[in-house]
């Protein structure tokens, strides 16, 4: 099952029957990249696109009843922070928007078949820090959204500014 799905579909559309990518990022307490620095510009050749229009879509989670601690992508294994685990995580959706706190452009590598990318480190609304392809380059501040893109020919979610896809 994706970590996301569509904002504004039907219980029904919101099914993986063919096990896209994980791809929207790992939770980070700690909040912070170091050394991480801000995309230059465009990234020539970046194999992110967000499809006309920038579907959003909202992200799977789990909140520990114990903690309330919030846990992206979902997992139940356990609490990240108090080892809680079974009935404790309750499974819950993210609305999927947030502020950059930093973006790095990596470069591809034509030979081996990886396109250029750019990645962000977001703080989520709800105080969850994501790592994220990015469908545009972002200066950290900016205000962006979760929506469906492909990367790699294979589903996965871009976070891009809030003005615009």
């Amino acid at each position: 099952m994706r970590p996301w799905e569509y904002a504004d579909a039907p219980a029904a559309e919101t099914a993986d029957p063919g096990g896209s990518a994980a791809g929207a990022g790992t939770a980070d307490p700690g909040g912070s990249a170091a050394g991480a620095q801000t995309a230059p510009g465009p990234v020539p050749d970046s194999g992110a696109e967000p499809p006309a229009g920038g579907r959003e879509v909202v992200l799977r989670a789990v909140r520990c009843l114990t903690c309330r601690h919030l846990s992206f992508p979902p997992q139940t294994y356990g609490c990240e922070l108090c080892g809680a685990y079974g009935d404790a995580l309750q499974p819950t959706l993210l609305p999927g928007r947030g502020t950059v706190l930093a973006a790095v452009a990596l470069p591809g590598d034509s030979d081996a078949g990886r396109p250029a990318a750019l990645l962000a480190e977001v703080r989520l609304a709800e105080d969850v820090v994501v790592r994220a392809l990015a469908g545009a380059p972002a200066a950290p501040g900016t205000p962006v959204r979760a929506v469906a893109g492909t990367f790699m020919g294979r589903d996965t979610v871009l976070m891009v500014p809030e003005e615009g896809v």
